[in-house]
């Protein structure tokens, strides 16, 4: 009867060997899961997330820039403000392609078009304000600078966003890391246990073997 036992007792450990082997592969395949998702998050954090506060920034500044305008005498430097105005107006065209190509979330989309509205209404604005005081001499428009004011808070909305959402990002990577740290844990745990039940099979194997020559040198005397 003691065959039968041998025979139970590596079949047992053939199993358990099976379901480390199984283990190990699920657990690769994790890694291979969070190294997609770390790789995505690392890119959302620069494509979606870096380079439109860049592209805010700039339309911010454009903007800014464009309100100096107002400031140069006319008619006397009406030339030059035309000139200059649609440089930062084709700029900011530019820009606004730019960030409506980066993914945006529900709150961004809602922050654009409000933002898009204001930008419609202070470029109308604008240009009216430069039209009458080419004609008129007229300076400070009230409606003009309440567009504008309100075109940067837009901005500024969409850059807090752009902070909250990256510090979200950021905290998906961590997370993300110390699971493949977990991972790894896991693996070596594994790998240690094959390594004992290696050692195990090899002992038993090797006492079976010498009672299997010693019942044969038993038999030949």
């Amino acid at each position: 009867m003691k065959w039968a036992y041998y025979v139970k007792h590596k079949v047992r450990a053939v199993l358990v060997l099976l379901v480390i082997i199984v283990a190990m592969l699920v657990s690769n395949l994790s890694h291979r899961i969070n190294f997609t998702r770390l790789d995505d998050a690392v890119v959302a954090i620069y494509n979606d997330r870096l380079m439109p506060s860049t592209f805010i920034f700039r339309i911010s500044e454009h903007l800014h820039q464009k309100q100096m305008l107002l400031s140069l005498p006319l008619p006397q430097q009406a030339d030059r403000l035309v000139k200059a105005n649609k440089l930062h107006d084709d700029a900011i065209a530019r820009l606004i392609k730019n960030y409506e190509a980066t993914q945006l979330t529900e709150a961004e989309k809602t922050q654009w078009r409000m933002f898009r509205n204001n930008l419609s209404l202070y470029t109308a604005a604008f240009n009216a304000e430069v039209s009458q005081r080419l004609s008129n001499n007229l300076q400070g428009s009230i409606v003009l600078a309440g567009h504008f004011d309100k075109a940067v808070e837009n901005l500024n909305a969409l850059s807090n966003i752009q902070v909250s959402e990256g510090k979200n990002l950021s905290r998906n990577s961590r997370s993300i890391i110390s699971d493949g740290v977990l991972l790894s844990h896991f693996e070596v745990s594994m790998l240690l246990v094959l390594g004992v039940m290696a050692l195990v099979l090899i002992s038993a194997g090797t006492a079976d073997n010498k009672m299997i020559l010693q019942r044969h040198t038993h038999m030949m005397n």
